[in-house]
């Protein structure tokens, strides 16, 4: 079983300044970098996240159980801005599903919603700062897709947008596996 430090769920949204901080130390800060199993490292951190779920239905589909390799806390953190911005935009009583599957030497972690959903010309733009599309359901600073990005990057991970058969929000973080050729995971997320 995998530890998470606890967190104070009071309030549905991160302050700015927060994120922010968890920004400037994932460039300050090099990565811890060790073998986590992908599948039970996810579903301790969605446990931890059931206050801020609690409008929704989290659903876990692990099409495969890889090893990959991360950092523990930023793996938490770009989780949490995923999971932060999928009930932001989703209607309560809808799922947000997490997939996780392997491919091209890398473990990949889907988060997708029943929300809006992100229209193709937003999909990379969603990633810089302070960038926000016009929506009347959410609110928020702009920046914690931003610090997902730098936090998976800092890991050698990759953060991307991508279409969603369901119509909402897809995003995907990539990682290194674990045991894969040193070369095969840079190529394959880069």
């Amino acid at each position: 079983a995998y530890e998470i430090r606890p967190r104070d769920w009071s309030s549905d949204v991160c302050s700015s300044d927060l994120i922010l901080l968890s920004v400037r130390q994932a460039e300050e800060e090099p990565p811890t970098l060790e073998r986590l199993e992908v599948v039970p490292m996810l579903e301790a951190i969605i446990g931890e996240l059931t206050p801020l779920l609690r409008q929704h239905r989290a659903v876990v589909r692990p099409y495969e159980h890889p090893i990959a390799i991360a950092d523990r806390d930023r793996l938490r953190i770009v989780i949490e801005h995923l999971v932060e911005n999928a009930v932001k935009y989703a209607p309560p009583d809808t799922q947000i599903t997490f997939d996780v599957t392997v491919g091209g030497g890398c473990a990949r972690v889907g988060v997708n919603d029943d929300g809006p959903g992100i229209p193709p010309e937003w999909r990379e733009r969603v990633f810089e700062p302070y960038a926000r599309r016009d929506t009347k359901t959410a609110r928020g600073s702009g920046i914690g897709l931003f610090a997902a990005r730098r936090s998976a990057e800092a890991m050698g991970g990759r953060l991307t947008s991508e279409a969603s058969i369901s119509g909402g929000a897809r995003f995907v973080l990539t990682l290194p596996l674990a045991g894969a050729p040193a070369d095969e995971p840079a190529e394959a997320i880069r």
